[in-house]
């Protein structure tokens, strides 16, 4: 069995400390290798998790600058392949763009969900990831939107709390 991305808190940092400290031992005693190269026991208010920043003593969290690069530069991708007539793409490929939106979905909050629909129906009934999907009017808003927002950096300083 494999743990993977886990995340504590605690009201008071001595307390962070001490949870950190039972966690380990736990996991110790249940039978599980720890790879300590990966983790970081120590207390922090401002840690990159899962892709997004989390900055606890300010009450906000945000999405990373490479993962907003990398999704804008897949966004680009499509639109060149539009620009050019191609209205077809492979649902492994919307499946992507989708999958990287709704990643974001810890800071940007559910307009991830909303602002996905129409691009998701493109793929829902295709019977295989390498399936054209034809992209429709509405797929194609939302792909607009995703790029003139990333590109305004309108995701940068959402709060959380």
């Amino acid at each position: 069995m494999y743990l993977d991305d886990g995340l504590g808190g605690a009201d008071e940092i001595s307390q962070a400390h001490e949870t950190s400290i039972v966690v380990q031992k736990v996991l110790k005693a249940s039978g599980f290798l720890i790879a300590e190269d990966k983790c970081n026991w120590t207390p922090s208010q401002n840690v990159v998790w899962l892709g997004l920043v989390w900055q606890f003593d300010k009450g906000m969290v945000s999405v990373t600058e490479r993962r907003l690069s990398k999704l804008l530069d897949t966004l680009n991708r499509i639109i060149h392949k539009i620009g050019k007539g191609e209205i077809h793409v492979s649902a492994r490929f919307l499946a992507s763009i989708i999958g990287q939106i709704i990643s974001m979905q810890g800071a940007v909050g559910p307009v991830v969900r909303l602002r996905t629909r129409s691009m998701y129906e493109c793929i829902l009934y295709k019977a295989s990831w390498n399936a054209h999907v034809l992209l429709n009017g509405r797929s194609l808003d939302e792909i607009i939107f995703w790029k003139e927002n990333i590109e305004k950096n309108e995701w940068q300083r959402i709060a959380y709390c």
